[in-house]
């Protein structure tokens, strides 16, 4: 028997995109108890009027359908974690709204985490819509192939670099709690954040190796696209003491192309100055 699943959606405009996650959440072959969606504080009504239209909709297939509207525009981590609060299940997963799930998602990632005992939280793999590619060679399917991971930096920062996205979260909420949830104060990074704190807290997670979340990498203003210094030099001074040197010459080098990029030439210098102070110090997970 499955448990009690909550699916967690932040929302900010683009009604569109939304409406397209939540058809994704309809079409699952192993159905959530629970959906909320938490508004941020959308400039437009095309969020407010996508709820409407869909809330029947999972009424009638017997999902409780919930709506939350933040008083002010907080940010995707404080939705997630207002979603969270207000949720009922003992199980998570997050989707954002402008990604979706293929429809053996739930059912796949739910399996892998029960056959592996004393694991309580899951990341997934993605596949592009929007570039018409994946990061792993396998296309979208039901097939369930995993990996346990017991060293979440070695996972992100090595050659083949794992693609995880917010939207391929599946976890306890006690584990989540447990925690302290997204951190609220980083603008970016927010999903490998919760990774890595979760993995030094609770030990192992799974990945599904299936690429079951589908992302579209041409929706407007995903933040992932621009460089964010203040949240970059929070997660450096977080997770630096659990990455080799080599992770963190990859993470920052990457860090500093995009802020050149910008033209944020003082904060590159400035993130620059940082990397060379703590590049070389010891590692102690």
């Amino acid at each position: 028997m499955h448990p009690h699943v909550s699916v967690i959606i932040p929302a900010y405009n683009r009604g569109a995109c939304l409406a397209r996650a939540l058809d994704s959440v309809l079409t699952q072959t192993l159905q959530p108890q629970e959906v909320i969606v938490v508004d941020d504080k959308s400039t437009d009504s095309s969020v407010a009027d996508t709820l409407t239209r869909y809330s029947d909709r999972f009424e009638q297939q017997g999902i409780t359908f919930l709506s939350l509207v933040n008083p002010e525009n907080a940010g995707a981590a404080r939705s997630r974690n207002r979603g969270v609060a207000a949720s009922g299940g003992g199980m998570l997963a997050f989707l954002d709204s402008d990604d979706a799930w293929h429809p053996s998602h739930l059912e796949t990632c739910l399996g892998i985490l029960q056959s592996e005992s004393g694991t309580d939280f899951l990341a997934s793999n993605h596949y592009d819509q929007g570039k018409q590619s994946h990061r792993n060679p396998m296309l979208p399917s039901t097939g369930a192939k995993k990996t346990l991971v017991d060293d979440a930096y070695e996972f992100k920062f090595s050659a083949t670099k794992a693609p995880l996205r917010t939207s391929g979260l599946v976890m306890t909420k006690a584990g989540f709690e447990s925690i302290g949830g997204f951190d609220e104060d980083l603008g970016k990074h927010q999903d490998w954040d919760l990774v890595m704190r979760f993995n030094r807290a609770n030990g192992r997670f799974v990945y599904n190796l299936g690429s079951t979340v589908l992302i579209h990498s041409e929706s407007e203003n995903r933040m992932s696209h621009s460089s964010n210094y203040t949240a970059s030099l929070r997660f450096l001074k977080r997770h630096h003491r659990g990455m080799k040197i080599s992770h963190r010459v990859r993470f920052s080098r990457a860090v500093i192309k995009s802020l050149k990029k910008d033209k944020k030439y003082r904060e590159a210098l400035k993130f620059t100055a940082f990397f060379l102070a703590i590049v070389a110090l010891p590692r102690s997970k």
